[in-house]
Formats: structure tokens, sequence, C-alpha cells
């Protein structure tokens, strides 16, 4: 009696772990498959308020969203980006926190990643990561 309760409760354990994994491993595949459609229907897309989305990638090791941007005009200045980095940071989690369509994946605890260059120079101008500490309130 008591090896057959261990047998079965082992034998959930094991599908239990299973599907969990295999559901990890859809979801990924999921946010692969969205970044590479995303990037071909819609990218690069139009400058809209000096910044414009040039494509999106997901990093299935570290499981990061990463949204590459290029920035010109008035966002194309270093020291303007210096000066007002903790409103850029905070304006881009609060983007990330209100974002419904990217809920799934916080809910998985993926990172998100914003990296913005320069039309001008190709320097990279703003290199931000966010992490489910800073977006799970």
């Amino acid at each position: 009696m008591f090896g057959t309760k261990i047998f079965s409760i082992s034998i959930v354990f094991i599908v239990s772990s299973l599907t969990i994994t295999s559901c990890h491993r859809s979801l990924e595949d999921r946010a692969a498959k969205e970044a590479v459609e995303y990037t071909r229907k819609n990218c690069p897309t139009p400058y809209r308020n000096n910044s414009r989305v040039d494509s999106i990638t997901f990093d299935r090791i570290t499981k990061t969203y990463v949204y590459y941007y290029t920035f010109k005009g008035k966002l194309d200045d270093p020291m303007l980006l210096i000066k007002n980095k903790k409103k850029i940071r905070e304006g881009l989690l609060q983007n990330l926190i209100n974002d419904p369509g990217l809920e799934i994946y916080k809910d998985h605890g993926f990172s998100f990643r914003y990296l913005a260059r320069s039309l001008t120079t190709g320097k990279i101008l703003l290199d931000e990561t966010y992490t489910k500490r800073q977006y799970l309130i």
C-alpha cells in the first residue's frame, strides 16, 4: 500500500514536471516566433517621436525580449539622455508594466531589454534591462 502511494506520487510529480517543462519550451518558442514575425512584418517602423523600432529578438537562454531602436533628432543626444535617464527608465518601466500584450511573458519571469543606437554615429545611447524584480509590483 505504502509503495503504491509513493509510486503514484512519483508518477504525478514526473508528469507535472514534464508538463511544466513543455509549457516553458512552447512559451519560449512562441516568444521567439512572435519576435521574428513582428520584425518581419513591421520593422523598421516609421519614426515616431524621434525613435523607431528596428527589430525585436528573443534570447532563449536568458529569456529576454530585446527591442532594438534607432534615435534621431532630439533623442540623438547623449547628454540629453544622461540628464533624463531616471525619467526615461521610469517611462520604459511603466510602459512595460501597463502592456497587456506582454502579460504572459511577465507572468513567467521573462526579462525585457531596450537598446537604442544613434542614427548619426551608430553608438549605443540607451541600454536598459528590466527583470521581474522591477516590473512585478
